[in-house]
């Protein structure tokens, strides 16, 4: 899938692009400019954790469905559903459900 090409190619990017980079770049005298690519390097390996979480979501039917009750948020309006799932559409604006996002905030 796209998901799983797009974690393979930030997998690269923060375990040999950006690393090398660094070391090159530690070898060189320029210690700033090292640890600026170690932090990048940290930024992509978030992006492949990201991408292999939703693409094992897809894959296992989990993106829009929990065990427990959660909060739901349609990107579009707003609009926040508690439940297990997602609605299918947004009862306020009709959106389908690709448009809702579990909210992280535990408030």
């Amino acid at each position: 899938t796209n998901l799983r090409a797009s974690a393979a190619g930030e997998k690269e990017e923060w375990s040999v692009i950006y690393s090398s980079f660094g070391v090159i770049a530690d070898k060189e005298g320029f210690a700033d400019i090292a640890r600026a690519f170690k932090n990048i390097a940290e930024v992509e390996k978030h992006h492949m954790t990201r991408f292999e979480y939703y693409a094992d979501g897809i894959q296992n039917g989990t993106i829009f469905k929990k065990e427990t009750p959660t909060s739901w948020r349609c990107t579009n309006c707003g609009y926040i559903h508690e439940g297990p799932e997602a609605p299918v559409n947004c009862p306020a604006c009709a959106h389908t459900q690709g448009y809702f996002q579990e909210l992280p905030e535990k408030y």
